[in-house]
């Protein structure tokens, strides 16, 4: 599907239809793929030529890093896919947009009408998961990484909470913030109630019970709720376990101090939440930085990932 002229699509509220990615192919044999979700506003074409050409800030601590100025330059064994959002109309702007789900603005009240999320996130979810599946049967789940700016980084962060696959080699976020986060953390310590199989989960599953056994962590224990009721929240249906891959995806999230359009608060509360529920998430802030990314947030992002067994910058 090709993008349409917004003027001509604005008494539409939802097309519900995602458009092709736009994907840069690998340097050289193709063994990673990168899925990249942009911020609401852009498109998946227009938010490439910013990542990619981007040039990255060097480091004394890693040698390797020179003459390697750019993101792509460090992994030419990579794919690079950027979806774009379909159409809908902003709720909080009252016109169409290329947004992944409506939302009121995270700025200064993140729970307000968070009801205008559900339908976005539940058609995003499932188009990320479909993405995830299809470049993991081609290059395996360990050479997968999932990452988002702003509102792409709070649609990939619900995508993996909800995500039933196999693990990724990593996830990173820039700039984002977690919808629903104040109702998870309630989910999430609600008591656990056992079946009568003595297991967490869907009683009425196809099978008449969950096999999986009871989380033996508590942080395990909460993400398992809380991925189940977002779950039936979203309307997301078929999951066969109560498995939750997030706790084994490595996560990297970014954020500028002086960020105007998402608080540097919420990227940290966001950190803290997945943290708190057995995520390896680690978080930096960066000094002078509004709603975007710099050469700093791209080196340590490049950094982490080859921390990563199999990500080896220019492997």
């Amino acid at each position: 599907m090709d993008p349409e002229n917004l003027d001509d699509e604005y008494d539409r509220t939802r097309t519900s239809e995602f458009y092709e990615p736009f994907v840069v192919e690998a340097a050289k044999e193709h063994k990673q793929t990168f899925i990249v979700l942009h911020g609401r506003g852009g498109t998946g074409e227009s938010f490439a030529a910013s990542f990619l050409d981007h040039p990255i800030s060097p480091t004394e601590d890693l040698g390797r890093l020179i003459g390697l100025l750019t993101v792509r330059a460090c992994f030419p064994h990579a794919k690079f896919i950027f979806p774009t959002a379909c159409l809908g109309r902003a709720t909080a702007y009252g016109h169409l947009t290329h947004q992944w789900f409506d939302n009121w603005s995270p700025l200064i009240h993140p729970e307000h009408k968070e009801e205008l999320m559900i339908e976005g996130l539940a058609e995003t979810s499932s188009f990320v998961h479909s993405l995830l599946q299809a470049e993991i049967d081609v290059v395996g789940a360990k050479n997968v990484v999932l990452m988002g700016l702003s509102q792409g980084c709070a649609a990939a962060i619900m995508s993996l909470l909800t995500w039933q696959g196999e693990p990724l080699g990593a996830a990173v976020g820039m700039c984002g913030w977690l919808p629903f986060r104040k109702q998870m953390l309630d989910r999430g310590d609600d008591e656990v109630e056992d079946n009568d199989g003595g297991q967490v989960g869907d009683p009425e599953s196809d099978n008449g019970a969950d096999v999986n056994p009871k989380p033996s962590k508590p942080e395990t224990a909460k993400l398992v709720r809380i991925a189940s009721w977002l779950r039936n929240e979203l309307g997301i249906t078929g999951a066969k376990s109560t498995a939750v891959p997030f706790q084994q995806i490595p996560t990297f999230l970014g954020h500028g101090v002086d960020d105007a359009t998402v608080r540097c608060e919420l990227g940290r509360l966001a950190s803290q939440f997945l943290q708190h529920v057995g995520v390896d998430a680690r978080f930096n802030e960066y000094e002078g930085l509004d709603h975007w990314f710099s050469g700093n947030m791209l080196r340590d992002m490049i950094l982490f990932l080859d921390s990563l067994e199999g990500w080896e910058i220019n492997g």
